[in-house]
């Protein structure tokens, strides 16, 4: 296994991934596991690199001789987005606006989230 992710075109490694980078992650690692692909010890080597992961750099490194590299793009968001809406894209960021914590306006639509009415 190479220890250094090499940049492909398009690739920014230095990038950070989030939690849903990192889940989508672990279960590769954990299926690589199960169907036998690495050993136990290797999982238990893995697991804490990919939770501790930080940049797609990181997460690269991780599953680089386990799946296919367009995959590998996908998991660490160098194929396609993670998902669609504010927040996923630099053109039409989240913004969440609001005085303390006691008041939070919401703008934007945000698919299979329900926020609870505010409080009167």
């Amino acid at each position: 296994m190479s220890t250094t992710p090499q940049p492909g075109p398009g690739r920014e490694l230095h990038l950070r991934v989030g939690t849903a980078q990192r889940e989508r992650a672990l279960e590769l690692i954990r299926n690589a596991a199960a169907d036998e692909r690495i050993t136990f010890d290797e999982l238990e080597g893995r697991v804490p690199r990919a939770l501790g992961a930080v940049t797609r750099a990181d997460l690269v490194a991780v599953l680089e001789d386990l799946v296919p590299a367009a995959e590998v793009d996908a998991v660490v968001g160098l194929d396609a987005p993670i998902g669609e809406g504010p927040g996923y894209s630099w053109d039409d960021p989240l913004v969440v606006e609001g005085t303390g914590w006691k008041q939070l306006t919401v703008s934007g639509e945000f698919p299979g989230l329900e926020f609870p009415a505010p409080k009167a």
